[in-house]
């Protein structure tokens, strides 16, 4: 008979329960990060689902309002707030919940205020790169410019894009697609840089304050 698994001094029995404890002791340390990781991606893929329903929601508004988009609201006293105004659409205060989030204000996500606020549908140059709404590190999504194009680094870094969902985050596009993002993607963007347009419908301002 095997006497099991030995070592210079001693030897593990396989029918020991400290040879069994051991074995479900590496097995837990390999599965639980996997299944962590699964429980995780099942929420990223409820919250783009909210995200896309938000979005639409945005896009039904605007079909009502002259094609122009919500005001975002804010804190400052403004009665209806962006996810409020679109509620008649959505018709589900769930999908303002994120799944990875637990938050306490109207909504879980953020709005790219800055760039997509009472504007036209028809004013936006490339719709499936503009960013209306989405996962949010501080309930915002703030681009790092003013509409002026004058820079500033008072509103976040990476647009306040978060990581929340596997070091991502999801976001709906003015076209209507929604899809997940690394928050590297959202790097505070100055006038002319690259990802300008997924912030921004105007074109860059002149500021004599830009840094």
């Amino acid at each position: 008979m095997s006497r099991g698994i030995c070592h210079p001094g001693y030897c593990y029995h396989r029918n020991s329960p400290f040879f069994s404890s051991q074995i479900i002791a590496i097995l837990a340390a390999i599965l639980f990060p996997v299944f962590a990781r699964a429980r995780e991606k099942a929420r990223q893929t409820a919250c783009l689902s909210n995200v896309k329903q938000i979005g639409l929601g945005l896009l039904m508004y605007a079909q009502d309002y002259d094609e122009k988009m919500p005001f975002h609201c804010g804190g400052w006293g403004w009665v209806i707030c962006w996810a409020e105004a679109i509620a008649p659409y959505t018709k589900n205060a769930q999908i303002q919940r994120c799944p990875s989030f637990d938050g306490t204000d109207t909504t879980d996500y953020g709005y790219n205020w800055m760039g997509v606020e009472l504007t036209s549908l028809a004013k936006f140059p490339n719709p499936a790169k503009m960013i209306m709404a989405g996962d949010s590190a501080n309930g915002w999504l703030l681009p790092g410019c003013p509409l002026d194009g004058c820079c500033a680094t008072n509103y976040g870094s990476n647009g306040n894009m978060s990581s929340l969902h596997n070091g991502g985050g999801n976001y709906v596009h003015v076209d209507g697609h929604a899809k997940w993002y690394k928050p590297v993607f959202g790097t505070t963007p100055t006038p002319g840089s690259a990802n300008w347009e997924y912030w921004r419908a105007s074109k860059p301002g002149t500021c004599a304050s830009c840094p």
